[in-house]
C-alpha cells in the first residue's frame, strides 16, 4: 500500500505541525493564515461449460516478496517497525485518518515535502496516489485475543503500524495465529501470505486492495498462480481473509484487457493451491481475469462464506469461486458476471448453500465428485440462479463418482436448468437426486445425457421429485449414446455397448413447454448436431406427474414414445391436494398412500404442539409474522414459541437490530429430536424490514451464530439444519 510519509526529521515536524493546525484550528500558529480551500456491462457469452480441469501448480511460481508498491522514503533515517511497549499508556482518543485536503497539499508543497514511490520516483502531491498515501492508516499486527485500539492504532502486545500488508506478514514479530488489522483506505500490492494469519479489513466499503503489477496473464488457462498475477497468494495453512475488497482494475495501472468495461490488471483474486484451512468471509472481489477465489488442496478443508464476486469473465475458463480437490462449504455468496460462477472439481465433499448467481455461463456445477476420495457429500441446496448468458446452465453435475443431491434451488431465465452429464469413468452407476427445485428455462428445464462432454460416454441415472419445471422448448430433454455413434476424440465407449439412460420422475409439475414435455434425442442438442442419430437405450418412467392437462391425446403427443407416463396427476401438486387418475380400480398411487399434497399454511398462537401434515409434503406454520416451513416431516410434531429479546440466553452484544425470536422444537413420540431425517428440511421466513439488513441468528446452546439468509421477493429466508433451535430475526 501507500504508507505515511517518512520525511527527514525537519520535514516531518513541519508536516505534523501543519496537519494539526489544519485539523484543529484553535492550535494554529498566529502567523499561519487559514488557506482557502480549492474549489457494470453485459456478461461474456460462452459456448460450453468448462470441464473444470486446471493445471494447478502445487507450489507458488514465485517466492520472492514483491516490493512495496509505493512508500514514502526518508531523507535522513528509516522508520522502524518495532513492537509497542505493552506498559506504555494507550491513547484511546486517537482520531481516524483524515483525508488530506487542498490545504494539506499546499502546506506540504510549501514545506518542501517530497513523496516517493518504491523506485524513488516523485509522486505529485495533488494526485489521488498521494492522497491515498497520506490518508490511509497502516496495518498493525496483534496476537490472538488482542484487539488494537483502532486499526491503525496500538494495542497491548501489538506491533507498530507497517508500511504495507506484506511487510506486516514478513515481520518476524508477527507469528502464526496473529491477526493483521488493515485500516480503511487503498492498498496497492500483490501479497504472498506465507504464515497462518488472519487478514482483517475494516469492511468491504472501506479497505481496498489493488494489484501492484499489471499482469492479467491472458495466455494462461487456469489459475497459473504466482506472486505477480495474484492479489492474495496463500502459501500457508489456516489463513483467514475477511472484510475487504479486492479490485483487479487498479487506478494506477493500465493496458490490461477490457472486460465488461473494466481494465483488468490481474489474473486472480485469492488463490490457495496446496494448503489446508482457508477461510474467506465478507470479501468483495471484482474485475479479475481468471479466478475470483480458488482453493486447491486435495483432502484439505475450506470455508468460503458471504462474499461478493463480480466480473470474473476473462475467458471460458474464468471461475468466480472454485474448489479443486478439497472439502468444505461455499455458502451465502453472491456472484455476478462470471463465465463459471461457482464450481468444484474432484471435490471430496462440497456444500453449495444459499448462494445467489446472476449473469453467468454456468451457475453452480460439480465435476468428478468423489474420484479422489469422499470426506463429505456434495450438496447443492437453496441457491438462486437467474439471467444466464447465451447457452447457459443453471446447475449441472458432471461425471459423478458418488451420489449427489440437488435440492431447493430456484433457477430462472437460463437455457438449461438442471443437467446431468454422464457418470464416473468405469464407476458403479451413481444416482443423482434432484428434489424440490423450481426451474424456468429457455431451452430445457432438465437435460440428462450419457455424454461426458469431450471425454467419454457412460450410463447415467437420475431421480426427479417434487420439482416445478416450466417454460422453454422442452421439459425433459434426454439423450443416450449408441455404440455405433462414437464421438471424435473421445475415449473408447464407456458404456460397453449402447449407453443406458435411467430417469425416474414423480410428483413434479412439468408444464408450458413449446415443443415437448419429454423428448428423446436423435442428436445432441448442444454441440453435435452434425453427428448421426443416437441409438442408446432409454429406461424412463415419469408417471405420477402433472403436465398441465388431463387430455390423453394431448399428453401422448407431448411425451416421447416408449416413455412410461401413466398414471398422471389430474391437478397441480403445488396448488392443493391432488390424486392420480384411477388405474384398474387399484390404489391411485400404487403405494397405499393415496394423496400427494403441497404446502399448507397453519397459523398458531404459540406454545401448542402441532402435528405436521402427512397430506402435504411441506407445511408452513405461521406465528405472527414469522413463517416456519417444514418439509418431508410426516409423522412428526412441532412446537413454536415466541421469545422476547429481554429473555434471550447469552449475549448478543450492542447495536444489533434483532428483536423477534421463535423457539422451534421438532418432536417425535413426545421427545425433542436432534437430527433431521434424510431429505427433510426446515426454513424460516419473515417480511423484509424497510431500510434494514438481512439478519438472522441461531442459538447453538453455547452462543449465538449468524445464519446465512437471502431475500426472496418481500421475505427474508434462511434454511436450518438443526431440527430444534432458537432463531432471532430482524424486527
Amino acid at each position: 500500500m501507500f504508507s505515511k510519509n517518512k520525511f527527514s526529521l525537519l520535514s516531518l515536524i513541519i508536516l505534523l505541525t501543519l496537519v494539526v493546525s489544519l485539523i484543529f484550528p484553535m492550535t494554529a500558529l498566529a502567523d499561519d493564515g487559514a488557506p482557502t480551500p480549492a474549489p457494470d456491462s453485459p456478461a461474456v457469452e460462452t459456448s460450453a461449460p468448462s470441464v473444470g480441469t486446471d493445471a494447478i501448480s502445487t507450489e507458488p511460481a514465485a517466492t520472492d516478496v514483491p516490493a512495496n508498491p509505493t512508500e514514502v522514503v526518508p531523507t535522513d533515517a528509516a522508520a522502524t517497525d518495532a513492537p509497542v511497549d505493552s506498559t506504555a499508556p494507550t491513547d484511546v482518543s486517537t482520531p481516524a485518518p483524515v483525508e488530506p485536503t487542498a490545504e494539506v497539499v499546499a502546506a506540504l508543497n510549501d514545506a518542501g515535502a517530497v513523496l516517493l514511490d518504491e523506485n524513488g520516483n516523485t509522486v505529485p502531491l495533488g494526485t489521488q496516489q498521494a492522497a491515498d498515501a497520506l490518508s490511509v492508516g497502516d496495518p498493525i499486527g496483534c496476537p490472538a485475543g488482542v484487539s488494537p485500539v483502532s486499526f491503525g492504532g496500538s494495542g497491548a502486545g501489538c506491533t507498530t503500524s507497517y508500511t504495507s500488508i506484506q511487510s506486516a506478514i514478513n515481520d518476524g514479530l508477527v507469528a502464526s495465529g496473529w491477526t493483521i488489522y488493515i485500516d480503511a483506505g487503498s492498498y496497492y500490492e500483490n501479497v504472498t501470505i506465507n504464515k497462518s494469519v488472519t487478514l482483517q479489513g475494516k469492511g468491504q466499503t472501506q479497505t481496498f486492495v489493488y494489484p501492484n503489477i499489471n499482469n492479467p496473464d491472458t495466455g494462461c488457462y487456469g489459475s497459473c498462480a504466482n506472486s505477480t498475477n495474484t492479489v492474495f497468494l496463500v502459501s500457508a495453512d489456516n489463513v483467514f481473509i475477511r472484510d475487504l475488497t479486492i479490485n483487479g482494475d487498479s487506478p494506477l495501472l493500465s493496458g490490461g484487457p477490457v472486460v465488461n468495461g473494466a481494465d483488468i490488471n490481474t489474473h486472480n483474486g485469492i488463490v490457495d493451491n496446496n494448503n489446508n484451512g482457508l477461510s474467506v468471509e465478507r470479501v468483495s472481489i471484482k474485475n479479475v481475469y481468471e479466478r475470483g477465489i480458488q482453493y486447491g488442496k486435495s483432502g484439505g478443508t475450506f470455508t468460503i462464506r458471504n462474499n461478493t464476486i463480480d466480473n470474473v469473465a476473462g475467458n471460458d475458463y474464468s471461475i468466480g469461486i472454485f474448489n479443486t480437490g478439497g472439502s468444505g462449504t461455499i455458502v451465502g455468496n453472491t456472484v455476478n458476471h462470471a463465465n463459471d460462477a461457482i464450481s468444484a472439481n474432484h471435490s471430496q465433499g462440497t456444500q453449495f448453500l444459499n448462494n445467489i448467481v446472476t449473469n453467468a455461463g454456468s451457475g453452480i456445477h460439480t465435476d468428478n465428485y468423489g474420484d479422489s476420495g469422499v470426506v463429505g457429500p456434495d450438496l447443492i441446496d437453496g441457491n438462486t440462479i437467474s439471467n444466464g448468458n447465451t447457452n447457459s446452465y443453471g446447475i449441472f453435475v458432471f461425471a459423478p463418482y458418488s451420489p449427489i443431491i440437488v435440492s431447493n434451488n430456484h433457477i430462472t431465465n437460463v437455457d438449461y436448468g438442471l443437467t446431468l452429464s454422464g457418470n464416473g469413468w468405469s464407476d458403479p452407476l451413481n444416482t443423482i437426486t434432484f428434489n424440490d427445485n423450481t426451474v424456468n428455462s429457455n431451452v430445457a428445464g432438465v437435460y440428462v445425457t450419457t455424454d461426458v462432454w469431450w471425454y467419454f460416454t457412460s450410463d447415467v441415472k437420475a431421480d426427479f421429485n417434487n420439482n416445478i419445471i416450466t417454460g422453454g422448448q422442452y421439459g425433459l430433454y434426454l439423450e443416450s449414446q449408441g455404440a455405433g455413434d462414437p464421438l471424435p476424440g473421445y475415449y473408447s465407449n464407456g458404456c460397453d455397448g449402447d449407453c443406458v439412460l435411467n430417469v425416474t420422475a414423480s410428483n413434479n409439475s412439468i408444464t408450458d413447454h413449446t415443443l415437448a414435455d419429454v423428448f428423446l434425442a436423435n442428436g445432441q442438442i448442444a454441440y453435435y448436431n452434425e453427428l448421426p442419430g443416437y441409438n442408446g437405450i432409454y429406461n424412463v418412467n415419469v408417471s405420477g406427474n402433472w403436465w398441465g392437462t388431463t387430455d390423453p391425446d394431448l399428453l401422448a403427443s407431448r411425451i416421447a414414445a416408449g416413455v412410461i407416463y401413466t398414471p398422471w396427476l389430474t391437478q397441480n401438486p403445488f396448488a392443493g391436494n391432488v390424486t392420480l387418475p384411477p388405474a384398474g380400480g387399484e390404489d391411485s398411487r400404487g403405494d397405499g398412500q393415496g394423496q400427494i399434497g403441497t404446502t399448507l399454511l397453519v397459523p398458531v398462537t404459540g406454545g401448542q404442539e402441532t402435528a405436521i401434515s402427512c397430506d402435504s409434503r411441506s407445511m408452513t406454520i405461521q406465528i405472527e409474522e414469522i413463517n416456519v416451513t417444514l418439509t418431508a416431516l410426516c409423522g412428526y410434531n412441532v412446537v413454536l414459541e415466541k421469545v422476547s429479546k429481554d429473555s434471550l440466553p447469552g449475549d448478543l452484544g450492542q447495536g444489533n437490530n434483532l428483536e423477534d425470536g421463535v423457539l422451534i422444537k421438532i418432536m417425535k413420540d413426545g421427545k425433542v429430536i436432534d437430527t433431521l431425517p434424510l431429505d427433510a428440511s426446515m426454513s424460516v421466513a419473515y417480511p423484509k424490514p424497510a431500510n434494514s439488513d438481512t439478519s438472522v441468528m441461531t442459538w447453538n446452546g453455547k452462543g449465538w451464530q449468524e445464519q446465512v439468509s437471502y431475500v426472496d421477493g418481500n421475505n427474508i429466508v434462511t434454511s436450518l439444519t438443526v431440527p430444534s433451535t432458537l432463531v432471532l430475526v430482524t424486527h
